[in-house]
């Protein structure tokens, strides 16, 4: 079998350097593989032939990538095309395909390394973190979805909510609690007012509530009192009046 026309050999002579080729159908297994590539020469410094270590796609995840410790999240490696190396978990699945299929693919094969928000090949949402890996044209990237991302800040944002919402109903109830607390003392003046307009000077309130409508209580039944006592003292002069008429007469 000639391997004359493969990638990873052309890139091995030119280079005349260790190479990592890229996602290839193995032309004797029919396996996905990656091959590792290293010239060889002779004493005279001649290149003489290249020494290929043939690498199994499936395998791979299982040597070079450690399982996520979050069921949710994902780990993937793509060669300089974008083809999948290897993705964890289920690799036998994605291996071959090419990350061009999500919007995360472009993004990583852009190079550098850096952190993006965006759909998987799997049309999932996720916060990825991206990076090249040293010595080759492959990409790795790591990914969680955004809903478990986000879900802490969406929980305390609903505590938060939900306490807000528990201080709002205690402080109406209180302010209703307050409301009647006043407006309980202040009808009752209001009701002894107009029974006092009316001639009732027996009329009182109860001097309850907070201590200023208590307080005006008080003052309140006070001057009923004193005016009380002024006209029963006016209607004894007047009684001390008319005898005193009457033993004149």
């Amino acid at each position: 079998v000639s391997v004359a026309d493969r990638p990873w050999f052309g890139q091995a002579v030119r280079s005349d350097a260790f190479t990592v080729g890229d996602a290839q159908l193995d032309r004797i297994t029919g396996r996905w593989v990656a091959v590792l590539a290293l010239p060889v020469h002779d004493g005279a410094g001649r290149l003489v032939g290249v020494i290929a270590a043939v690498v199994d796609l499936v395998n791979l995840g299982s040597l070079v990538v450690e399982r996520p410790s979050s069921p949710a999240a994902t780990i993937t490696l793509v060669d300089g095309t974008g083809t999948v190396l290897t993705r964890v978990p289920d690799a036998a699945r994605w291996i071959g395909r090419s990350a061009a299929e999500g919007e995360i693919g472009p993004i990583v094969l852009a190079g550098g390394q850096g952190t993006a928000q965006a759909h998987g090949m799997d049309g999932v949402e996720r916060l990825y973190g991206y990076t090249g890996v040293p010595g080759t044209n492959w990409h790795a990237f790591a990914g969680i979805p955004t809903v478990d991302a986000f879900a802490g800040v969406r929980r305390d944002l609903a505590v938060g909510a939900l306490f807000t919402l528990i201080a709002l109903a205690v402080a109406i109830a209180l302010a209703a609690l307050a409301g009647r607390l006043i407006a309980r003392p202040v009808r009752a003046l209001a009701d002894a007012a107009a029974a006092v307009a009316q001639g009732d000077l027996s009329a009182r309130v109860v001097a309850g509530g907070f201590a200023e409508t208590a307080v005006l209580a008080r003052r309140f039944n006070e001057m009923l009192e004193e005016r009380g006592a002024t006209e029963a003292a006016l209607r004894a002069s007047e009684r001390r009046l008319r005898l005193s008429e009457r033993n004149l007469a």
